[in-house]
């Protein structure tokens, strides 16, 4: 899709994926050089990369592990705290949904140009996950290893034995590696708009097991003074052209479903539209525009 500025992500993960890996620290120097990154780039949590350059990294501890599953092994050694600011703000929540909330609604501090959200198809609710920047096409191990720590999240609330009802990703079916249903404890499908996990709705009323109201508090104050400080904000029209983009099938998307896919009434959705001095339908077409120009 057309994206103005490169996506960018928090260096939190970088780390913690080098220490995942059982690579001499002249072996993670390399990987680092050979992916335009530096050690004074990733040393704090708070320092922006190019998401490019971080994918890259991912493609090269490939190359030097010989691990065709790099994303997903690496994955299981992380959870949310590994996302920052957001991760943190999750955890100490009262409840799951609220968790969920908190991160949607802050993940641009994370990731920009990034979708992450919760939507409604049928019975299940599904948390969804893409990079929306045609710079970067559909990334086999960065959607692996993200998938896994938002599994593995879930699990640390709902217990270690939870699995997700299905799974889906934007990447094809690899040839050879890995069993995707084994890992992840479920059906699996590809080459799907959007990468995402299906949840059970009655699950989202779970108490978090480290919740800490005060914390929480404080870890909001600092993320909104970050926001102010960088200048940056949630985009409200890219949040609901990746709704579009979830709902787009051989029948027109309405504004009754965006609304309920972002557990909207229609009423509360298309004021906020208004008020954001935008028009549903022209999002529409601006999505299939991009949805072309994409594909």
């Amino acid at each position: 899709m057309k994206i103005s500025a490169p996506s960018t992500t928090l260096a939190s993960l970088v780390i913690p994926i080098l220490d995942s890996t059982n690579l001499y620290e002249t072996q993670r120097m390399h990987a680092l050089d050979a992916s335009a990154l530096n050690r004074h780039q990733i040393d704090g949590h708070l320092n922006v990369i190019p998401m490019e350059h971080f994918c890259r990294l991912l493609d090269e501890l490939v190359r030097v592990t010989g691990d065709e599953a790099f994303g997903m092994h690496a994955g299981a050694k992380l959870n949310a705290p590994h996302l920052g600011l957001i991760g943190q703000l999750a955890i100490t929540a009262e409840t799951l949904v609220e968790a969920i909330d908190n991160m949607r609604s802050n993940f641009f501090i994370f990731q920009s140009n990034t979708h992450f959200g919760l939507h409604q198809e049928e019975d299940l609710l599904w948390l969804s996950y893409a990079v929306s920047d045609n710079r970067i096409p559909p990334h086999r191990q960065n959607a692996d290893m993200m998938v896994t720590i938002f599994i593995n999240f879930l699990r640390s609330v709902l217990g270690s034995n939870w699995s997700p009802v299905e799974g889906r990703f934007q990447h094809g079916k690899p040839e050879v590696g890995p069993k995707y249903e084994k890992h992840f404890g479920c059906p699996i499908q590809f080459g799907r708009r959007i990468n995402a996990i299906g949840i059970n709705p009655r699950h989202l009323n779970a108490v978090m097991p480290k919740r800490d109201a005060q914390m929480h508090r404080l870890l909001k104050g600092v993320i909104d003074h970050l926001a102010a400080q960088r200048k940056i904000e949630a985009d409200f029209g890219f949040i609901v052209k990746q709704h579009i983009l979830m709902l787009m099938g051989s029948e027109p998307v309405t504004s009754r479903q965006v609304a309920q896919s972002m557990l909207l009434s229609e009423a509360q959705f298309l004021k906020l539209v208004r008020t954001k001095k935008l028009g549903f339908h022209d999002l529409v077409k601006q999505t299939r525009f991009e949805l072309a120009r994409h594909y």
